[in-house]
């Protein structure tokens, strides 16, 4: 990994173009390099084999708890972003459909706990050794570490979801008493979904940069990491959704094109949770935290 030095303040303000491109090139020179997409699919893999059985523990804590609200956040947030951005698509109620049958059979919810414990932390795995070369941190945990480690990172992340979910639910209620169906409501309830999500999805990237590393690493770059790659992530996923119909993944996939479509969206995720990290990881971004 190459770490270009971080040009004067007075340079920078008279090339402010030249110290832009020094920031930032070593963190696009990091997105060719072939082991970042190799991690970056290790990753993408164990998501693909975890979102369905997420999907369905949150489905079924809200049947636990007798919270109609947080079921239908969770059937609106699949809806509204998988596989495609359209209501009258004829997929885009597939995965809401099937998860609902899904979380049903109690099987299916002790199952799903199970294997999520098993695909979180094979995503995590390689996502630790992609951040100890960033930070040169020359050694990985140990395989029963590392198991602990993702473990209780995948409890709190979790959590985290869980909790945008009731908050979610909670907004789609308010929304429902107050407009009809209509597209302002629906862009009040896309907007209030999206309020709910990008912190999360921060606050999640902030806890992978900050404990996932095997040693010690600043927050404050973490954190502006982890709020640069959390909207960046949101804004790419709307790009995404918005180039489906012109990839067709179903014209090569067929049946198969709702898993492919959470797949490369995974591997898209995780190259900006990468680049975020790589970027936090060089002197213009440490300058002035610790």
């Amino acid at each position: 990994m190459s770490i270009l030095s971080t040009p004067a303040t007075a340079t920078r303000s008279i090339q402010p173009h030249r110290s832009l491109w020094t920031r930032w090139s070593p963190s696009l020179r990091y997105l060719l390099a072939t082991e970042v997409h190799v991690y970056a699919f290790a990753i993408a893999a164990n998501v693909l084999l975890s979102f369905i059985p997420f999907c369905v523990m949150l489905l079924v804590l809200c049947k636990w708890i007798h919270s109609s609200a947080g079921h239908d956040a969770v059937l609106e947030m699949l809806r509204a972003n998988l596989p495609y951005f359209d209501p009258q698509h004829p997929d885009s109620d597939f995965l809401a459909r099937n998860v609902q049958v899904l979380a049903l059979s109690r099987k299916s919810g002790v199952i799903s706990v199970v294997l999520l414990l098993f695909t979180c932390n094979g995503a995590l795995l390689p996502l630790e050794v992609a951040l100890n070369r960033i930070w040169r941190i020359p050694t990985n945990r140990s395989w029963l570490m590392n198991q602990a480690i993702s473990f209780g990172l995948a409890f709190f992340c979790g959590s985290l979801a869980f909790l945008s979910v009731i908050l979610a639910g909670a907004h789609l209620t308010a929304v429902n008493e107050h407009f009809s169906a209509g597209s302002l409501g629906d862009s009040i309830r896309r907007l209030g979904m999206e309020a709910v999500a990008l912190p999360v999805t921060i606050l999640t990237f902030f806890l992978l940069y900050y404990i996932l590393p095997n040693g010690r690493v600043p927050a404050k770059p973490m954190f502006r990491a982890a709020v640069f790659a959390g909207v960046l992530t949101e804004a790419v996923k709307y790009l995404y959704i918005w180039s489906l119909p012109w990839l067709d993944f179903k014209a090569a996939y067929g049946p198969f094109s709702v898993s492919v479509t959470i797949l490369f969206w995974a591997f898209c995720a995780s190259m900006i949770l990468l680049v975020g990290a790589h970027a936090s990881a060089t002197p213009a971004a440490l300058q002035g935290g610790s």
